[in-house]
């Protein structure tokens, strides 16, 4: 699946970690840093915003190949959305042999044709899963093939609960555009109401109303509102990119330290929320400082 792929190569967004293409092409440090920027929205699966990114970089062939690798990646994933199976997948097999193109974006185009063949396999066999329970007239809907890898809460405050019902208990409370991992299954109940089962703190799931929240594929979410990040922990270190095995890049940063917030933060699915800062530190301009120790000001 897209996120077993995306979230075990997060951690390496470096233009050397995840181009290889082997290009010995001088790029400028901005451009550099751009294309680091695109990749770790790549990661994140934030295809729309990478294609923004790479797109506005002109001097660079690498970064040329990487848009137009996504550019194939989006345009095979709506046409396979508008059931034009066999165009969508041509699209993104010319994306896996792009000559030049990124690994990164490259291992995204043959997970989404994957995808794409095993759903094309399984329609011929079976129809989708549903198993209706007679005690409270539930009906829990498998949904291995919508496309979304998150669920992202649309109200200022949102529950996740035990069990797909407004009384059951409650596990969990997040705050508005907080995201957390789809587990693939919705459950529509006799109230009306639809239920996403989604994962929070690692190993815990539970279920949030639909009516609260949204399926989306984009971990990243921006503010508007905030500019600082202060350090709340006696020592904290910021890391390249948002997981707690990625390198460190400052380290020991007593409590009270602030820093500017770009606007970005992306939650991972062992629990942690990161937020992106900027640095102004030579080559690494930006890193990521978990919200355990730090938060917005």
């Amino acid at each position: 699946m897209f996120r077993n792929i995306l979230l075990v190569i997060m951690c390496t967004f470096t233009l050397a970690a995840c181009g290889g293409n082997g290009s010995n092409e001088e790029i400028s440090s901005n451009d550099l840093k751009m294309i680091d920027q695109g990749l770790a929205a790549v990661a994140a699966n934030d295809l729309g915003k990478a294609e923004g990114i790479f797109g506005s970089i002109n001097n660079s062939e690498k970064a040329q190949k990487y848009h137009e690798q996504i550019v194939l990646i989006r345009e095979g994933q709506k046409l396979l959305k508008d059931g034009q199976v066999k165009q969508g997948k041509a699209k993104l097999e010319a994306a896996t042999s792009s000559d030049g193109g990124s690994d990164l974006i490259t291992e995204i185009a043959k997970s989404t044709l994957a995808k794409a063949n095993k759903k094309q396999t399984t329609e011929k066999t079976t129809q989708p899963t549903q198993v209706t329970s007679s005690k409270n007239e539930s009906v829990v809907i498998s949904d291995h093939y919508s496309g979304m890898s998150f669920v992202r809460l649309t109200n200022e405050k949102g529950n996740i609960r035990a069990q797909p019902s407004i009384d059951s208990k409650v596990v969990y409370s997040g705050d508005l555009d907080e995201t957390f991992v789809y587990l693939e299954e919705k459950v529509n109940t006799s109230d009306g109401r639809t239920w996403y089962k989604v994962s929070y703190n690692s190993d815990s799931y539970g279920y949030i109303s639909k009516a609260v929240s949204t399926l989306t594929n984009d971990a990243y979410v921006y503010h508007d509102y905030a500019s600082t990040i202060v350090v709340t922990a006696k020592t904290a270190n910021i890391r390249l990119s948002p997981s707690i095995d990625s390198d460190i890049i400052v380290k020991n940063i007593s409590k009270g330290s602030t820093f500017t917030y770009t606007g970005y933060y992306v939650n991972t699915p062992d629990g942690r929320t990161w937020y992106e800062v900027e640095l102004h530190n030579g080559y690494d301009d930006y890193g990521f400082i978990s919200k355990a120790v730090a938060k917005l000001q």
